[in-house]
């Protein structure tokens, strides 16, 4: 893998890609404007916007400004969603990078931690403390590399309740790729090496 380290224009943390792959990340959604944010257009238009704000090293709020002019005539949402688009996308590449740095150090497991405070959900405090194989993680991360739609990202990876969570083994985690941040929208976990 040959990741790139993007500099960043404004006061925000570095953006880590490995090129342009992970344009192709687009969060799992649901509700009913996901026939609109399926269209070939929105998903372009959402690749297009990730890519020109790891270009330009675009921080949480320029990028969130850039992604609502861009995508607010196609999808319709409000702020908050596209917080949420940047946020995961962000996370994602961090996280991505993370392993990758995890697989050249030889760091064969990592454990997820979590920034615990009023604003943690059940979510995260579930998935505090669990130890994943760093293959496991780079398989999902590979996995969601290579997709070119929503639905194929859901299919790999999706959010899970806290009372699915609580139902499942580690290993049934490992099988649903829910193994790697962000776990939530908004999602502050970490990967600490083991």
């Amino acid at each position: 893998m040959s990741f790139t380290n993007i500099q960043v224009k404004d006061t925000e943390a570095v953006w880590f890609a490995e090129e342009a792959s992970l344009a192709s990340f687009m969060p799992p959604v649901e509700g009913e404007w996901i026939d609109r944010l399926l269209l070939g257009r929105a998903e372009n238009a959402l690749r297009n916007a990730i890519v020109k704000c790891m270009d330009e090293g675009l921080g949480r709020y320029k990028a969130k400004t850039y992604f609502s002019e861009t995508l607010h005539p196609i999808v319709g949402r409000g702020e908050p969603f596209y917080e949420m688009l940047v946020n995961t996308a962000k996370t994602r590449a961090r996280v991505f990078s993370r392993i990758h740095g995890c697989q050249k150090a030889g760091i064969e497991a990592y454990e997820i931690s979590i920034v615990s405070d009023d604003r943690t959900p059940k979510v995260a405090e579930l998935m505090d403390g669990k130890v994943f194989e760093v293959s496991d993680a780079a398989t999902v991360a590979n996995d969601l590399l290579g997709l070119e739609s929503a639905l194929e990202v859901s299919s790999v990876t999706r959010w899970l309740s806290p009372e699915e969570i609580q139902k499942r083994s580690d290993e049934q985690l490992v099988q649903a790729g829910f193994i790697i941040p962000p776990f939530h929208d908004g999602c502050r976990s970490r990967l600490q090496a083991t």
